[in-house]
């Protein structure tokens, strides 16, 4: 599987980002932070799926019926979550006092069917992005400020939130809704500053820190913000106008990458 070797520049700091996999050792690319030179090193991460695959001795036909097969599956039983109640909660307490200016929490979605012909680990980071960008478009916060943590609320998702609820509509996994104990608590695993990205991986900006957005891949990033109208989008790191929302948002800092999905 080919790779790029996506570079983000924030104003002189470097930051490489790199998702897919590579099949010559000497290829691989690292993720460095920004008082990091760029190296390259050797390879780190196989899915394990694809070992011994040989794509070739497919017809195109039959990789096309796999692909659409395959597709289909990460997001056909979207309809049938959209229906789920979002919380426990009434309706109608949605926005009473006790909870707050946050409303209640989420309720717990089920596991997903993962089909027994799909690698686990990969059909869960893509379905990871679909449910992403299943969302795109919903608000950062309501017009009279507020956010919550499940959409139905119609108060919008802040960083944290949209990505805690991605987790559990998509892989019906409950983590935190606050930035900080993502980044601070046992939530998957703290990946080594030469480590390859994947599609789902958590990459947090600032100290303490103050951003979260999912990774898709080299030149993409999944998140919500208050910076763009839009709230939720896919933003191409390749765009100036996107370099400088980002440099914004995270005060120009890279703090690290969190991996919830193994």
């Amino acid at each position: 599987m080919n790779n790029m070797f996506g570079i983000l520049k924030f104003f002189g700091c470097i930051i490489a980002l790199t998702c897919t996999n590579y099949t010559d050792a000497t290829q691989a690319p690292s993720l460095v932070t920004v008082t990091e030179e760029i190296s390259r090193i050797g390879f780190k991460q196989v899915d394990p799926c694809l070992q011994g695959v040989d794509i070739r001795e497919r017809s195109p036909q039959t990789l096309r019926y796999q692909a659409e097969r395959y597709n289909r599956s990460l997001t056909e039983d979207f309809v049938t979550r959209d229906r789920m109640p979002e919380t426990d909660v009434p309706k109608t307490l949605w926005f009473a006092p006790k909870y707050g200016r946050w409303g209640p929490k989420a309720k717990s979605f089920p596991a997903p069917h993962i089909p027994e012909w799909a690698c686990p680990s990969t059909w869960k980071r893509d379905r990871i992005v679909e449910v992403a960008k299943h969302y795109t478009g919903l608000e950062y916060k309501n017009k009279n400020g507020l956010r919550g943590h499940f959409p139905a609320r119609g108060c919008g998702l802040d960083c944290s939130n949209f990505v805690a609820w991605v987790y559990n509509y998509g892989l019906g996994v409950h983590i935190s809704s606050d930035v900080n104990l993502l980044w601070q608590n046992n939530y998957g695993k703290m990946l080594a500053p030469n480590a390859l990205l994947m599609k789902g991986d958590l990459i947090f900006f600032n100290g303490k820190p103050k951003h979260v957005v999912i990774y898709f891949d080299e030149y993409h990033v999944i998140d919500s913000t208050s910076s763009k109208p839009e709230g939720v989008g896919v933003r191409d790191i390749r765009r100036p106008e996107n370099r400088r929302y980002i440099a914004n948002t995270t005060n120009k800092r890279f703090l690290g990458v969190k991996r919830l999905i193994e």
